[in-house]
């Protein structure tokens, strides 16, 4: 297990080494869209979200097939912020802010520190 020192070190180095890994990855990437092999590494697609090549052509099919709107549309309300921005509505009283927590550096700008965890045991 790692001490709090230790902890505290590794992630005092942990964005430069993400840039680090970034350039490598491209680097190595490259190398292989290239044609040249690099031992111990190859290229892998991403697995993909399905889309609908066209959703009229798909929204016809379900219909004819004798489905209904209700059964292959969903409904949702529009966020917050899309409605504030739209509607020019304030949805101040109806809303409520969900945040977790994160570890940032101490001198991060534009983040406030979280309560403590134990104010909510006590």
């Amino acid at each position: 297990m790692l001490s709090l020192e230790q902890a505290v070190q590794i992630l005092n180095f942990q964005k430069p080494y993400e840039k680090l890994v970034k350039q490598a990855e491209n680097v190595v990437q490259c190398e292989i869209e290239a044609g040249n092999e690099v031992p111990g590494w190859k290229l892998s697609e991403k697995s993909g979200k399905r889309q609908w090549v066209d959703e009229d052509e798909i929204e016809c099919a379900l219909a004819n097939a004798g489905f209904t709107e209700d059964q292959y549309f969903d409904r949702k309300l529009k966020s917050p912020y899309q409605i504030e921005e739209t509607l020019k509505f304030n949805t101040e009283e109806f809303t409520t802010k969900h945040t977790e927590t994160v570890v940032v550096p101490a001198k991060a700008r534009g983040r406030k520190a979280a309560e403590s965890a134990e104010a909510d045991f006590a």
